[in-house]
């Protein structure tokens, strides 16, 4: 309409209208707009933290006892209070920038218009529009301007766009490329009938100057029950991560097979008790005798019968009817989860990496006793710090500063009289001590 009065108006009108709107949406959302400060790695990582410690400090775990026989409330807050600031600031200071961009913006829109409105009257101070015309012109030039302030809608399609672009540029077909050549010695492979093996394996933890592990050398034979001691700081669980795939050697070839595995750090999911089970594979259609017999398995069959609605009770106070269980109570159902993931795929190996330590000296050496029993023929890896639970193990190796310092049966270990066996004595006088 403004070009219909005056030709070159409107097209001129649009284009710094078009202008304005596309700088307000860049300042908002664009790459280095306020709302994408969040996205950002440094406010990504202030984020979890601050939500890390809200979750500390507030959520269902333990860490209520200790917050409050020690005095921790003030910690807490302060901590969570400072990074939440520093998360905030600077997306207060990009948001500051964009009211005054905007406000910088409004201004030269404002002379714009003031523009366009003087050669409209000019245009009508000279005869050539007539009033109708004059106010259809004012009218289409405060329309096309108010598009260049833009509005909630603006607002609402600027947001989406990205995420939209996102999605489309993920879709998109990627360029053939010629496929990679296989390296000649791949670090993790595969081995075809359930044995482990570590070839000069040589581990190093990122930002670290030394190896872990350096030049080791391990074998699980198939249906070998291995075990893997050492004390505390010997670097077992880097091991189990490097027997399971987890970790990729820097030097050296792993070659792992499928496992079931048990943490010391395992998940204590808030499902029912029949779920937390078959989750240990969920693409098996067990029954819930499969179920009865993992449980079964690691000394926990009366479970179901300790909670008010068997295998269906969730295991999460959260829930109506739900219970929690004790840490003893917890590390068996992870167990179970592992049993049951072995039974579903007989090719798989069961690996054991310290999840008892809820659990006295007995009541481990009798959950592992159970293992041994139910796996015959099948490829278990136990990990303990505790010598006396896993002597029944076809050959146990000793682990000691991130290297192998003896492996061997159990009495051939004691007659050698190294560090097994003076380890060994030591754990077996303490726990005699104790009994008196």
């Amino acid at each position: 309409m403004l070009s219909a009065h005056v030709w070159w108006l409107g097209a001129a009108a649009l284009t710094l209208s078009v202008a304005q709107n596309r700088r307000i949406a860049a300042m908002l959302v664009g790459p280095e707009g306020a709302e994408s400060l969040a996205d950002s790695p440094e406010q990504a990582r202030r984020r979890l933290r601050a939500g890390y410690l809200a979750e500390v400090a507030g959520g269902p775990g333990g860490a209520a006892k200790e917050i409050r026989v020690f005095g921790l409330e003030s910690f807490f807050v302060g901590r969570y209070v400072g990074v939440m600031r520093a998360y905030l600031a600077p997306q207060v200071r990009g948001r500051r920038a964009v009211v005054r961009g905007y406000g910088w913006v409004l201004g030269v829109q404002a002379l714009a218009a003031c523009g366009v409105f003087a050669v409209l009257g000019w245009e009508a101070g000279v005869g050539r529009l007539g009033a109708g015309e004059l106010a259809q012109g004012v009218v289409a030039g405060l329309l096309v301007f108010a598009y260049g302030a833009g509005g909630h809608h603006m607002f609402d399609l600027a947001h989406g766009a990205w995420p939209y672009g996102a999605v489309t540029r993920l879709l998109r077909p990627a360029p053939a490329s010629p496929p990679p050549v296989p390296p000649r010695s791949s670090p993790l492979e595969v081995a075809p009938h359930g044995g482990i093996s570590l070839t000069g394996v040589t581990f190093t933890y990122p930002h670290a100057t030394t190896p872990v592990l350096e030049g080791l050398d391990l074998e699980v034979r198939p249906g070998e029950r291995l075990a893997i001691v050492g004390r505390n700081g010997a670097r077992k669980t880097t091991l189990v991560k490097l027997l399971t795939g987890l970790y990729t050697p820097h030097h050296g070839t792993a070659t792992t097979t499928p496992a079931a595995v048990v943490f010391q750090d395992f998940v204590r999911y808030p499902l029912p008790l029949r779920d937390n089970i078959r989750l240990g594979d969920p693409a098996f259609d067990g029954t819930d005798a499969d179920v009865l017999a993992a449980l079964d398995a690691v000394d926990a069959r009366d479970l179901p019968h300790l909670l008010p609605d068997g295998l269906d009770t969730p295991l999460s106070r959260a829930y109506t009817g739900g219970r929690d269980l004790s840490g003893g109570q917890w590390q068996k159902v992870a167990l179970a989860r592992a049993v049951y993931a072995l039974n579903a795929d007989p090719r798989r190996a069961l690996i054991v990496d310290e999840p008892t330590a809820h659990l006295d000296a007995r009541a481990e050496r009798e959950v592992f006793e159970r293992l041994l029993d139910r796996t015959r023929g099948r490829t278990l890896v136990l990990i303990s710090h505790r010598f006396a639970t896993v002597r029944r193990a076809d050959r146990i190796v000793v682990l000691d500063g991130g290297a192998i310092a003896e492996q061997g049966a159990h009495a051939e270990l004691m007659s050698s009289a190294g560090r097994y066996a003076r380890w060994y004595r030591l754990q077996a006088d303490l726990i005699t001590r104790d009994d008196r």
